[in-house]
């Protein structure tokens, strides 16, 4: 987890998977951000977007 100190933090993971002959091997992130003690709102970031769409098709 990386924070900012500005209400924002970040967590890092990889994805592995394997499905139906496709295999998955994919970095990316959530960005949270925080007012007071609650996180308001998160996004999801991908590496390759059009590998986990392959992936998923």
């Amino acid at each position: 987890m990386l924070v900012d100190g500005r209400g924002h933090a970040v967590s890092l993971h990889r994805a592995t998977a394997d499905r139906g002959g496709k295999h998955l091997d994919e970095m990316g992130g959530i960005v949270f951000r925080i007012i007071g003690d609650k996180i308001t709102d998160l996004d999801e970031v991908l590496a390759d977007i059009d590998d986990i769409d392959g992936f998923w098709s």
